[in-house]
């Protein structure tokens, strides 16, 4: 999880509590990218984010649930795709000018998340529950907004690229 493998302790935890869910085993940059961890779940598989304590560097555009877990509590909380993304309205970004593309959230234990909060018994259900909703009729609208931002972040990441690819080949 993450440059400093601080959330390592936390996906272990899960795997063990979540029999439906392993460990991205994919390291490569790309593949890390979709997510730290995978459910199968209804004859699919899904990405899931795992944070420890901080939600730091949420890439909501990625429409992946969101899990964590503060060490100091006993409970975990679970942000379906879309509760997060309509997290960033409104919010500044974290190492980026789009929230959307990356957010800081804040502390597990921040009062906001009581609502996603559960029992490490209840961690499975509530993970999939998250997902049955996101990918839900009435939900199909966030997908889709989150998936019309990922593609216009990289279209202008691109057109940045050539426009400085331009400049240096003056």
């Amino acid at each position: 999880m993450g440059i400093t493998k601080d959330g390592d302790s936390t996906e272990s935890a899960l795997e063990k509590l979540v029999p439906c869910a392993r460990i991205n085993p994919d390291k490569s940059w790309r593949a890390a990218s979709k997510g730290d961890m995978i459910v199968k779940f209804g004859g699919h598989e899904y990405y899931v984010e795992v944070k420890k304590s901080t939600l730091n560097q949420s890439r909501v555009f990625k429409y992946i649930a969101i899990v964590a877990r503060d060490p100091s509590v006993d409970y975990w909380i679970v942000i379906p795709p879309h509760e997060a993304l309509k997290m960033a309205y409104g919010r500044k970004g974290q190492h980026a000018i789009n929230a959307f593309e990356c957010m800081s959230l804040g502390k597990a234990t921040a009062k906001k998340f009581t609502k996603f909060r559960c029992t490490p018994e209840d961690l499975e259900s509530r993970i999939k529950q998250g997902i049955r909703e996101s990918i839900s009729k009435e939900n199909t609208k966030y997908k889709n907004l989150a998936n019309e931002i990922a593609k216009q972040a990289v279209e202008l990441a691109a057109s940045h690229q050539s426009k400085l690819s331009l400049l240096l080949s003056e």
